[in-house]
């Protein structure tokens, strides 16, 4: 029996659902059978377990259920992908373009981009999927969004490409008067003698913060944090 699409589908919208047969089965407008016989024909083709079960119940995938939802994501991005080159053909310049972002693009850099897409592409709506640099990854990966633009994300992975754009500048800002704001030659060493508000840690603004007081030996005292 050969593999086919439904299948695969059919395993992504389950983990979507919670490990909830009916819940999925709704979601793909299939019948619970239906969708239970899709998943026992894949196993029996690959013979591997995808599910674990407990008691007639999906408890989660397997090691080999999560290596095949991993490579059946991607298969599917790429027959959406053969899809939209059969569309584009037919209608050009026209359709949604996803885009996955940070809060400070999505409000300082994107909005002047976007009046002069907008221009170009009038038959193109931009969708903006605001998150972390991280979770900004994700939805690229995970097909939820068609590119990502944010601070540096996740460097390695096997299911995104990431291009560099630009660098962002990192600044002190501190009250008039303060002593950082009389130093002439400012320092990490300086800088950790006061204390601090960075970003939260899930952003890479922090993280790359971190990391440079922690290759000059030094840990900051961060009292607050924020996105």
């Amino acid at each position: 029996m050969a593999l086919n699409l439904e299948q695969i589908e059919a395993v992504a919208a389950i983990v979507r659902a919670g490990f909830n047969i009916s819940a999925a089965a709704a979601a793909l407008d299939r019948s619970q059978p239906t969708l239970s016989r899709q998943i026992q024909d894949l196993e029996r083709t690959l013979g591997v377990r995808v599910f674990a079960r407990t008691r007639n119940k999906v408890a989660g995938l397997t090691p080999k259920g999560e290596e095949i939802l991993r490579i059946g994501q991607r298969l599917l991005r790429e027959a959406k992908n053969l899809a939209e080159v059969g569309r584009a053909d037919a209608v050009e310049d026209s359709g949604e373009l996803k885009i996955a972002t940070t809060h400070l693009h999505a409000r300082y850099l994107l909005p002047c981009v976007m009046k002069t897409f907008a221009a170009r592409f009038p038959g193109v709506m931009l969708t903006l999927r605001q998150g972390d640099p991280l979770r900004c990854c994700e939805l690229v990966a995970e097909g939820e969004a068609d590119i990502g633009i944010t601070t540096v994300g996740e460097k390695n992975s096997a299911d995104i490409v990431t291009i560099p754009a630009y660098r962002v500048a990192r600044c002190v800002i501190a009250p008039r008067g303060h002593p950082l704001a009389r130093e002439k030659n400012l320092t990490l060493k300086k800088i950790a003698a006061f204390p601090l508000v960075a970003y939260s840690a899930p952003y890479s603004g922090r993280r790359i913060v971190d990391e440079a007081f922690a290759r000059a030996g030094l840990k900051p005292r961060i009292v607050c944090s924020a996105i």
